[in-house]
Formats: C-alpha cells, structure tokens, sequence
C-alpha cells in the first residue's frame, strides 16, 4: 500500500468509502516514526490506526480519488 495521506479515500472489505484523516495529537504512543490515522464516514471516527494496522483489516486506497 503507498503512503497515507489526510483526505485519501479507502475501501473496507466491507464495501464502506472512508476518508482517512491524519492524527495530529494522538491518543496513545506510537513514537514520532510512525503517524496514525483516524476513519471518517460522515462523523470522524474515533479509533486510531496505523498504516500497518489498516492493511491488516484490508482497508485499501481507492486510486485517484481524495477528498
């Protein structure tokens, strides 16, 4: 998966379109090496994932579309 940006659109396995947001004060500690993002469908969601984590639960980059 290429590099996550705030304002790409991902597609859940699911069939669900979200917008990815960048965390800028994020709620638990990761380190600076690694940035998490939080989903947006309509209301900004309040889990935080890292790029790797979202891969994981099969969220993929729908290509030529951001927000």
């Amino acid at each position: 998966m290429q590099e996550l940006k705030s304002g790409d659109r991902v597609k859940a396995k699911s069939g669900g379109v979200y917008i990815v947001r960048r965390v800028s004060k994020p709620r638990r500690d990761t380190g600076y090496c690694e940035p998490l993002f939080r989903l947006e469908n309509g209301v900004l969601g309040n889990r935080e994932w890292t790029q790797e984590e979202l891969v994981a639960a099969g969220i993929t980059i729908i290509e030529g579309e951001t927000a």
